[in-house]
């Protein structure tokens, strides 16, 4: 841990002035071309034509973000097609817009389209580098896709750029249990995350992880108790990452025994994901959980 925090004082010296004011620029050109029309109003006081060009602009400004933001609700609820035609609306508008790129990314990801996650994520990483949520969902799409050592070095960055972000410390436990690290090292990422008191997916994905790893240790006991925390937080977490949750939590529940609480998590997905990359693989498991 204390190798990270270091990493990150290194690397936020490297993010010049410039290079803020440039990536800003590119999240957000309208703060190039207002300022460069009111200057235009100022040298041929065209006044009309400035209002309106003004006018123009900042509706479409208005309109490409709040797209961007109507796809992210979408997403939440699992309505991936209508996310996406939201996003692709946004991009219409203004093609190098890395948050509308970012979240095509995680309406990709969420189907199980690794392949173009990657590729719009890569797009938005290209438009708004050294972004730590970028990084994470990165990492996230590399993992799905089994790149599991290209994930580990994303997902290391996202925290060298941000260590707040809570997200990262679940996907790195996720990440360690993976590599079949000592035992200590992951617990040490869950604690990590649990202690900057995270939104309630971050929290819930950590418990998952901890009951994960009790389950490697043979500890049923602490097991249940972790599962029982994430089961409880699982309502407030978005429709994919519940998905990836309940599948973790069904095959916890299958080793443990828990077969008709492992068939209720696989049906749950079902029921509400039904657009999501995990519904086949809970289909299966669950098939495979009714023969034991």
């Amino acid at each position: 841990m204390a190798t990270i925090m270091t990493a990150q004082r290194q690397e936020r010296r490297h993010l010049t002035t410039g290079i803020r004011v440039g990536r800003a620029v590119m999240l957000m050109p309208e703060l190039v071309v207002f300022p460069a029309l009111c200057g235009l109003y100022f040298l041929t006081n065209q006044a009309v034509g400035v209002a309106l060009l003004s006018e123009l602009l900042i509706g479409l400004f208005v309109a490409r973000i709040a797209l961007v933001w109507y796809a992210g609700r979408a997403w939440s609820h699992g309505s991936y097609a209508q996310a996406e035609r939201l996003v692709l609306w946004s991009l219409r508008i203004y093609p190098d817009s890395a948050d509308a790129w970012l979240a095509m990314g995680s309406i990709q990801l969420a189907q199980g389209e690794t392949e173009a996650a990657i590729k719009a994520i890569e797009r938005a990483d290209q438009l708004y580098p050294f972004h730590a949520p970028i990084y994470l969902e990165m990492s996230r799409a590399l993992a799905a896709h089994g790149d599991w050592n290209e994930a580990r070095h994303y997902a290391s960055m996202a925290l060298v750029l941000d260590e707040q972000l809570a997200l990262s410390y679940s996907h790195n436990a996720l990440l360690s249990l993976h590599f079949d690290e000592a035992s200590q090292t992951t617990k040490q990422w869950i604690e990590a995350g649990l202690a900057l008191a995270p939104h309630v997916a971050a929290k819930a994905s950590l418990y998952v992880a901890r009951a994960e790893l009790a389950l490697l240790a043979n500890e049923e006991r602490q097991v249940q108790l972790a599962l029982d925390q994430a089961q409880l937080l699982l309502n407030g977490c978005p429709i994919p990452q519940q998905a990836e949750l309940l599948y973790r939590i069904g095959q916890l529940q299958r080793a443990m025994g828990q077969v008709d609480a492992a068939r209720a998590s696989f049906e749950r997905i079902e029921h509400s994901d039904r657009e999501g990359g995990y519904v086949h693989a809970a289909w299966r498991a669950k098939v495979e959980t009714s023969v034991i």
